[in-house]
């Protein structure tokens, strides 16, 4: 009770991660956000990590929204002098999240993920931290392909989030990161198959390489809505080559898959 400033801060925290860990969450909140104002006067840097860890909180317990963007920002703001640079990198890599998640494809909300995505990656390099590599480049891409097609340079765009997907794919691994390494694939298989490009052959045989691999290690009684979606993708993949004889089977297979489990939309899309 007789505590003040820094030291005030740091009993704050300490007690928020009782509340987190038994779950009393406004609790924390409240504890979170005194502690941040308590240690702003004596020791602003301590003040901004602190409000980096209460927009993490805030935005974990509910989600992406205005509030945590900005307490986001006031956390990087406090540290812009700073020479916390994996702070700063995790800060700019959970502004991308956020404003990915609350896009719903805007396309300014989107610019601005891909914004703070390339900052993380200053940092975030692939000899020193694979993990977060991959998963920043994974996301930028995500971020890119959400753009919808309306100026020139979003063909660019295009072409550098299948870039970035190979990148991932440096660190996903089929045996290395078995789950991560098949929706990064899928992704990237998806990307060439749409992209606009002068070499739409090459890029759809690559994706029907792609799809292939996924298919070696997916079983149709673990996700079948998720197989029935590969082979539909690969048989449309086949189909824009005219390899019809091969399309056409693909096709089929995952047309009975949706009817059997109900997805009739789906199976009548693909008929």
């Amino acid at each position: 009770e007789n505590t003040d400033g820094e030291i005030r801060a740091l009993v704050l925290s300490a007690q928020t991660t009782y509340k987190l860990e038994n779950r009393e969450f406004d609790e924390a909140i409240k504890l979170l956000q005194e502690a941040k104002d308590s240690a702003k006067t004596g020791s602003p840097i301590f003040s901004a990590q602190i409000a980096g860890n209460l927009a993490e909180t805030k935005h974990q317990i509910f989600g992406a929204s205005s509030d945590v963007v900005m307490i986001y920002k006031q956390a990087s703001e406090g540290l812009k002098n700073s020479e916390l640079e994996a702070t700063k990198a995790v800060l700019n890599l959970n502004l991308g999240i956020c404003y990915q998640e609350m896009s719903q494809n805007n396309r300014g909300a989107l610019l601005e993920a891909v914004k703070h995505y390339q900052e993380s990656l200053k940092y975030f390099s692939r000899e020193d931290f694979p993990e977060e590599f991959a998963f920043t480049q994974n996301n930028l891409a995500l971020a890119y392909l959400s753009i919808s097609l309306t100026e020139a340079s979003d063909t660019l765009r295009v072409a550098i989030a299948i870039q970035a997907l190979r990148e991932a794919l440096k660190v996903y691994t089929k045996s290395t990161h078995p789950e991560l390494w098949a929706s990064t694939q899928l992704n990237l298989a998806n990307a060439l198959q749409h992209a606009p490009s002068g070499h739409v052959e090459e890029n759809l045989m690559e994706a029907v390489n792609l799809y292939e691999e996924i298919l070696s290690i997916r079983q149709p009684p673990e996700n079948p809505v998720g197989y029935a979606r590969l082979l539909a993708n690969q048989g449309n993949a086949l189909a824009h080559l005219g390899v019809f004889e091969h399309a056409i089977p693909k096709l089929n297979e995952a047309k009975n898959i949706f009817a059997q489990i109900g997805e009739n939309d789906s199976a009548e899309a693909i008929a």
